[in-house]
Parts: C-alpha cells; structure tokens; sequence
C-alpha cells in the first residue's frame, strides 16, 4: 500500500536555509497524522517515540500536502485499500477528515 501512497504524495523543495538537515520520513509522518486523527487527541500529544516525529512535524506536513491538493487522494486511496482488506469500520468513531484542525 505504501508504495501506492508515495506517488500522490507532492515532493518537497531543497531547503536552503538548513541544507544538511534531511527531511524526515513521510511514512512516519503519516503514521502520526493517522494516530493522531484516530484518536482525537491535539498535535502536541502525539508520542514522538513512538513515531519518530513530532506532532508539529506531522501537522505541517498535513498542512503542506492539503495546499498542495494531495490530501483528499491519499485519504480517498488509504480508505479504499482499508475497505478492499476488509478493516474498514464504518460504525468505530474515527474518520480522517479532508482538512486538517489544529
């Protein structure tokens, strides 16, 4: 599914104020927005230990990929494949929203 996924994510531009510091990982950064949507808890208490990243980190990669238009496609194609594998669950509490509240 992952592999899907990367291609409706937008690349980002070179950072030219910190070069040398690598951006980090879409993957963990949309495992955090999911953990974070899932569970109705604020950014700020998203366990960065867990993912690797900061809820700061995930809520502006959200917000980058909702300027960007990518983020109702990755929503729309993350439901479609939990709906084909069958773990979608129309009546738990959780839903991922097309754009993103602080």
């Amino acid at each position: 599914m992952w592999t899907r996924l990367t291609l409706l994510i937008p690349a980002r531009e070179r950072r030219f104020r910190y070069p040398d510091r690598l951006p980090l990982d879409d993957r963990a950064a949309l495992a955090g927005i999911l953990w974070v949507l899932r569970n109705y808890v604020p950014w700020r208490e998203l366990p960065s230990t867990l993912f690797g990243v900061s809820g700061v980190t995930c809520w502006r990669r959200l917000q980058d990929w909702v300027q960007a238009g990518a983020w109702p496609e990755l929503r729309e194609q993350l439901l479609a494949e939990c709906d084909a594998d069958g773990i979608l669950d129309l009546h738990r509490r959780w839903w991922i929203p097309l754009t993103s509240t602080r």
